[in-house]
């Protein structure tokens, strides 16, 4: 059943402010919630369920305020007039494409709503599903959580959850670092599980996100070089996962990840092959940012256990790489 509820919020404009969320759960009926801070010309998006209404007077208890489901995202003015920054919300399939100048960064900020949480403990408030992602070998593609700010300064890779290509250092033989990139042609499809989240891009990329949850613990790569995602949001509950390398018994392969985490209870991440264990433990209440290990064991699966059915945020870019060597 569709509730149309009513809420007071009254916006005060400001010369210049940062982009903000605003959950609608958080502001009581009986009195006008005035949130302050709010540039002239910016841009508000409301992916919330039921149907909200916002209005200046308002008869609902607390009781109905709490059902609230939705939030309110608020822009800069600089974000809203930016032909190249856009915000899609994610009740239903959306296919969504990019093509932008190579010297240009696009900004995409995903909206994720309410999902149904009966069917399965372990399924996420909010998550999309994204898929049939391709790409242009001369594009870049960063995906972020949270919102983007509106310095316009940022590094694309700072902060990331998600990249490709993936840049990797090395040291030659004199210990100077260097770097290299690696391209996917294939990248699994990403089940991206935060209330919101975003896309730094730039060059043609198109994908396909749903309001979607795959609850499969167990993945098998589709290709003998590919890259995919494993993630926790902040409040989310996790099962132990496994992915299942395509691989060729003929070559060698290399395998790893990129680690963020802000975890309160450890984490345990094992590349498995019939030669030896590669293993990484990560403990909680021991942020990570960005963290890039590799490993030459020809590793076959991927292992991410945890102690806890509710460890904290964490996201996990694996990546098989089939006859190199990083």
């Amino acid at each position: 059943m569709h509730l149309l509820l009513y809420l007071s919020i009254l916006f005060v404009g400001s010369t210049s402010a940062a982009p903000q969320v605003l959950y609608l759960n958080n502001f009581y009926a009986v009195a006008t919630n005035t949130i302050w801070n709010v540039e002239d010309y910016s841009a508000l998006y409301l992916p919330c369920f039921p149907v909200l209404t916002i209005c200046f007077t308002t008869t609902n208890n607390d009781f109905i305020t709490q059902k609230l489901s939705g939030f309110v995202y608020i822009t800069s003015a600089k974000q809203a007039a930016d032909t190249d920054f856009s915000v899609f919300v994610i009740g239903t399939d959306r296919k969504i494409s990019i093509n932008k100048k190579y010297s240009k960064l696009s900004r995409t900020v995903i909206l994720n709503t309410l999902y149904d949480q009966s069917s399965n403990f372990y399924s996420p408030m909010r998550t999309s599903y994204v898929n049939n992602i391709q790409q242009d070998k001369s594009a870049k593609l960063w995906l972020h959580s949270d919102i983007p700010d509106d310095s316009y300064s940022q590094n694309p890779s700072k902060g990331s959850i998600f990249n490709n290509p993936i840049v990797f250092e090395n040291l030659d033989n004199n210990n100077n670092v260097y770097q290299t990139e690696q391209f996917f042609d294939n990248i699994e499809p990403l089940q991206i599980s935060f209330d919101y989240w975003y896309i730094l891009s730039n060059g043609q990329i198109s994908l396909t996100i749903e309001k979607k949850w795959d609850n499969s613990l167990v993945t098998n790569t589709t290709s003998k070089t590919s890259t995919g995602l494993i993630m926790n949001p902040v409040r989310g509950s996790f099962a132990n996962t496994q992915v299942n390398f395509d691989y060729d018994a003929q070559n060698h392969r290399t395998t790893g990840m990129y680690f963020t985490s802000y975890i309160k209870s450890s984490i345990d991440v094992e590349l498995y092959s019939t030669k030896s264990i590669f293993y990484e433990h990560f403990e909680g209440g021991q942020p990570v940012i960005g963290m890039q290990v590799s490993s030459q064991n020809d590793a076959t699966t991927l292992f991410v256990n945890s102690s806890s059915v509710l460890p904290g945020m964490f996201s996990l870019q694996y990546f098989v790489i089939d006859g190199a060597t990083v």
